[in-house]
């Protein structure tokens, strides 16, 4: 199993390209979500997130 997990930093990018990259990486896994490589597909709800120090 693998989980993916995307995080953008939007004090580095503006809005808008945060939005196209992350319509353009949901695309992708709808794709292959699709194509029937991933059995689960969804956005994590939930604001925590976990970082290596």
């Amino acid at each position: 199993m693998y989980i993916v997990s995307e995080y953008i930093d939007r004090d580095k990018l503006p809005a808008e390209r945060a939005d196209e990259l992350m319509t353009a990486h949901r695309a992708w896994f709808n794709a292959h979500f699709d194509r029937g490589d991933f059995l689960i597909v969804g956005v994590r709800t939930s604001t925590w997130r976990a970082r290596a120090s």
